[in-house]
């Protein structure tokens, strides 16, 4: 039997299974909106009904709360006068970073002034789980951070610290030595600009999935009172080779069905029915002819036998022997 048939239909099912697979298991990135896992934003987006937005579409926007979270790509020159121009108006800008130099870089871009300490802030006393999720009080407001820092230097007004038994960990040993800053620690810093206050919480993942429940409180003061009016800056992390391919496929997808390439793709698919059915009906006759063949021999060595019983049992052979690779 010729392979040819095998081959164009095990493309076509791969290619089904990978279209399903891209369509089902959403994008598994840090800080991703569509992430349900415990490093998206999935249900931070959902629950507090937070739009996303690219960044230079705050310009439109005369008020409400943009935040950016643990953003990894660098904001242009644009991007940022965008940003300063919300500001300016009276909107909340809210920065959310730990380690990442983009968020600094996009403060200092807008004028202010802040570093951080190089080790992980944690807490023996007051935390969530472990020592890397200390207790913070932001607005008098309790949170947890995970994996965040302190921050040592600022020209803002701190909002929010840390206990008062917490410490920059420098040495990542979990345990507080000779010369570690202690706490109380600066976690939060706020500016003004204009009619609107830039925001500064030493930590990306406060509104990650994992985090959501234990930082409610906080979260829900952040996105108040301007609840349906705040943004997550959108574009701005760095995706892995899945997320890239599927929101690829994703946009191929919104394309043909939202403009007259669904036509096209329409003729096309009809084109390719008939070429499909002559494929399948090739195999099929492939099928069939090796059967007749096994037949035929049979019969010429012992032409008396009744063709009827042969081609059931070379059936039931061929049912068995198909069943048999499958399993």
């Amino acid at each position: 039997m010729k392979p040819a048939p095998f081959i164009v239909l095990g493309l076509l099912g791969s290619a089904a299974a990978v279209v399903a697979i891209i369509a089902l298991i959403p994008s598994l990135d840090d800080f991703d909106p569509y992430n349900p896992l415990w490093n998206g934003l999935r249900s931070f987006t959902t629950l507090y009904n937070v739009t996303l937005t690219p960044t230079m579409a705050v310009s439109s926007l005369s008020s409400g709360k943009v935040l950016v979270v643990g953003a990894s790509l660098n904001f242009t020159s644009s991007e940022v006068e965008a940003l300063r121009g919300f500001i300016e108006r009276g909107g909340l800008l809210v920065v959310l970073e730990d380690f990442t130099p983009t968020g600094y870089a996009l403060l200092e871009a807008l004028g202010f002034k802040v570093e951080i300490y190089n080790g992980i802030l944690v807490d023996p006393m007051f935390y969530y789980k472990d020592y890397t999720l200390p207790r913070v009080r932001i607005w008098n407001t309790t949170g947890y951070f995970n994996y965040g820092v302190a921050i040592r230097e600022h020209d803002g007004a701190c909002i929010g610290y840390s206990s008062e038994f917490s410490f920059v960990d420098l040495n990542s040993n979990n345990v507080y030595d000779s010369g570690e800053p202690r706490g109380p620690l600066c976690v939060a810093v706020e500016w003004r600009l204009g009619s609107g206050a830039v925001m500064l919480i030493a930590d990306s993942s406060l509104p990650i999935n994992s985090m959501l429940e234990v930082n409610g409180e906080l979260l829900e003061t952040l996105t108040t009172p301007t609840r349906n009016n705040v943004y997550v800056v959108s574009g701005k992390w760095s995706k892995g080779l899945y997320s890239t391919v599927r929101s690829h496929m994703l946009n191929f997808y919104n394309v043909v069905v939202e403009t007259q390439f669904k036509y096209i793709l329409a003729i096309t698919l009809l084109a390719a029915y008939p070429i499909v059915l002559r494929v399948l009906k090739m195999f099929r006759g492939e099928v069939t002819g090796e059967l007749e063949e096994s037949v035929r021999r049979v019969l010429a060595l012992h032409p008396n036998w009744d063709p009827r019983v042969l081609r059931f049992i070379a059936e039931e052979l061929l049912r068995r022997r198909e069943g048999s690779r499958g399993s």
